[in-house]
């Protein structure tokens, strides 16, 4: 948009994954551009330019199948925000193109995207800020993040446990997830006031109650999933994801612990100063 001088579009749909809007997480156009958002995905056909997840790209191609698309994953690869300068052109040429981020940008670019577009809502901010000067929290803290509902592998309490007092046998703990029977599990293993979570007012649930939150398909492709976030749910996620920030996160990972890109967002977070 830079580049071009174009105006900023978002596309943010809210879903049962998350059903916060753009506005309920951020403040935007802290620095006086102008980004503009639209929930409508059938509005953007009237573009030439599009920036879109490879999914959403498909599925606007889908929707408009005489318009040319062009795939372009420069972005995906590069150590900068800029695109190529053969892309460039295209896009000055006015053919038409879907420009996509992969989900997996190297470091470098996903720090550029935090420090350039990510201005969490006052509100959100304070509530991180009351809750880490209340608990007295600092690098000195250890951040658990325990994964459950939808991981393929739920994490494994006990042995979170047994890692980080071996570990860290002379700090206090700081524990959140996403499975409130998590927490409290921890909890019970190392009482506080050594460790400590924030009383949240929603967690992530079911969409099928009846049902698990990952749901095999029998062709053997990505499993369904089967989860349900509301607002309030979006909103203490990314309170605890932010009150990370502000602990010591182990590297390499606690034992029994499972990969999960909520505690990746919040290392990136944290090294790059947001």
């Amino acid at each position: 948009a830079k580049e071009m001088g174009c105006v900023l579009e978002v596309h943010w749909e809210a879903d049962d994954a998350c059903m916060a809007e753009f506005d309920e997480i951020f403040d935007r156009d802290p620095n006086g551009g102008k980004v503009v958002v639209h929930n409508d995905l059938p509005y953007f056909a009237e573009y030439d330019v599009l920036i879109a997840t490879p999914k959403t790209a498909a599925k606007i191609a889908r929707m408009h199948p005489g318009k040319r698309w062009k795939m372009e994953s420069n972005l995906s690869r590069n150590t900068s925000l800029a695109p190529s300068s053969q892309f460039i052109q295209f896009l000055k040429a006015g053919k038409y193109a879907v420009l996509y981020l992969n989900d997996r940008v190297v470091d470098g670019v996903r720090g550029e995207v935090y420090k350039e577009f990510f201005r969490f809502k006052k509100e959100v901010k304070k509530a991180v800020d009351v809750f880490v000067a209340e608990n007295g929290l600092s690098r000195k803290v250890v951040g658990v993040h325990l994964r459950g509902t939808d991981a393929a592998k739920v994490a494994n309490v006990t042995m979170v446990v047994k890692d980080a007092l071996k570990r860290f046998p002379n700090s206090d703990f700081f524990v959140c997830s996403d499975a409130e029977d998590l927490e409290r599990s921890f909890l019970a293993a190392i009482p506080p006031p050594r460790s400590r979570r924030r009383n949240k007012h929603a967690y992530t649930t079911p969409l099928n109650p009846s049902l698990p939150y990952r749901i095999a398909n029998p062709d053997g492709t990505r499993n369904a999933s089967n989860i349900h976030r509301t607002k309030q749910a979006v909103i203490d996620a990314l309170i605890d994801l932010l009150i990370l920030t502000t602990v010591n996160l182990p590297n390499p990972r606690l034992k029994g612990t499972v990969i999960s890109s909520f505690i990746d967002t919040a290392r990136y977070l944290q090294d790059f100063g947001i």
